[in-house]
């Protein structure tokens, strides 16, 4: 099968280099997006009438996961019973709905009932009950877009026909790495680095197109009096120096950063992997799998334990970022390690369907775990422009 380089720079950025369909693109997803993108999470755990954890539906439409969850993690528990666990990020510019497991509160069994406001645009639900909150991953999400032909109709749904009939790489999308500034994976390879010189001005510089201009403004004053409160948060946090505040980041925001560089690095090797001609049905020597090859996504505070072709692949795209071997295996700043695992090369769209609605196009298709939407859409749309 043909893979053809990607022409948009927001992929370059971001590692996915390669697509399988070719032409100009057909399509974009209607306005306001998060009235035309939506994410339906497929129950990641056995819902029942009682257990030790209360299990919500949250449903937030225009805002960041990690933001609504916050809210609900301070709503349900407090500072001191626990946290809830999440099955991944949501698409901030979409209406998503999502399961959140927490702790039910001490001495009782029950959750909080009733609707849960989470301010402008999210709201949480108790569903029900279980005894594990961590026992198996969701199965998928299934999306309904709608999207707006750039000239026909026919266009569109010829491409979609296409793309159901293909592999598709399997590359983290772009919601992975930041809406509107996405450059967490960049963040993530300068605290690997320990280079929080460049981690700072990556933080307060580089604008990129889809930010506002209050928010450039704000990161060029150091985020002082700004919604983040960046600045206000070195001083609370007795911050002498651009290192001694880096030691002192959130757990979840040094996770969030290090996870979207295993990302970035998973990005690389698959890109790295077609460009030297292996097919993405192809296993080759160091992976796992049979039908779906699986390629590894390397550990922090880990060596790398594959061989092979696929360990000479993992080298040289470290090495092309600026990292050895002995930089990935030495602990990770705030957090110490971060798990290897295993990622499929490539997916099929599952059941997907395109209805013509008027001059608009209405597509249905569900994604197995970890995959997703905008890398189908990516087929479809210009880059960052059609998303």
């Amino acid at each position: 099968m043909s893979l053809y380089p990607s022409p948009w720079s927001l992929d370059r950025l971001l590692g996915l280099r390669y697509r399988v369909t070719s032409g100009h693109e057909v399509a974009r997803v209607c306005q306001p997006r998060e009235s035309c993108f939506i994410v339906g999470e497929e129950p990641p755990i056995t819902i029942r009438a009682k257990g030790r954890y209360c299990v919500y539906v949250l449903v937030k439409k225009g805002k960041p996961t990690l933001q609504a969850i916050s809210v609900l993690e301070k709503k349900l528990l407090g500072r001191r019973h626990g946290r809830a666990v999440f099955f991944g990020l949501k698409d901030t510019d979409a209406t998503t709905l999502q399961y959140v497991c927490a702790p039910c509160q001490p001495g009782s069994s029950q959750g909080r009932e009733g609707p849960i406001r989470l301010g402008e645009g999210a709201w949480a639900r108790l569903v029900g009950y279980t005894d594990h909150c961590r026992s198996t991953p969701p199965e998928g999400n299934r999306f309904w877009i709608i999207l707006e032909p750039l000239r026909e109709v026919d266009d569109v749904l010829a491409r979609l026909a296409e793309l159901g009939s293909k592999l598709l790489p399997n590359y983290y999308g772009y919601q992975r790495f930041g809406t509107r500034r996405p450059n967490t994976h960049l963040l993530g390879l300068s605290l690997i680095r320990r280079d929080y010189a460049t981690y700072l001005g990556e933080l307060l510089g580089s604008p990129y197109p889809d930010e506002s201009t209050d928010n450039q403004l704000c990161r060029l004053r150091a985020w002082r009096g700004c919604e983040s409160g960046l600045y206000e948060s070195m001083l609370s946090a007795r911050a002498e120096s651009v290192n001694d505040f880096v030691t002192k980041l959130p757990y979840k925001i040094v996770s969030l950063y290090v996870s979207a560089l295993q990302a970035y690095i998973f990005n690389l090797y698959l890109s790295k992997r077609i460009e030297l001609g292996y097919r993405l049905s192809e296993r080759i020597k160091g992976e796992r799998g049979n039908s779906t090859p699986l390629a590894p996504v390397p550990g922090l505070g880990y060596r790398i334990g594959v061989s092979g072709e696929a360990r000479q692949i993992l080298r040289d795209v470290l090495e092309s970022i600026g990292l050895s071997e002995e930089d990935i295996r030495r602990p990770v700043p705030r957090i110490k390690r971060v798990k290897p695992f295993w990622r499929p090369i490539a997916f099929r769209i599952d059941s997907i369907r395109a209805k013509k609605i008027g001059d608009r196009v209405v597509v249905f298709f569900r994604l197995g775990y970890g995959m997703y939407a905008t890398t189908v859409l990516r087929e479809l749309v210009k880059i960052p422009d059609g998303l």
